[in-house]
């Protein structure tokens, strides 16, 4: 489905800000490395996960 920019401003939505793709790569290195709760409960759940397969598949 290919919505054009005309039907998005009659359907409420309009353009908050514009980021350039020079400007994408320091966002994002910015941004990925905050640690937050949410940030550090998703890497310790997926090591618990990961060191749990890796228990029971080597005994």
């Amino acid at each position: 489905m290919e919505i054009k920019y005309n039907e998005l401003i009659e359907n409420g939505y309009y353009l908050v800000d514009k980021l350039d793709h020079k400007e994408l790569i320091p966002f994002i290195r910015k941004y990925i490395k905050l640690r937050t709760f949410s940030s550090n409960f998703y890497v310790a759940a997926n090591l618990i996960v990961f060191l749990t397969i890796l228990f029971l598949f080597w005994w």
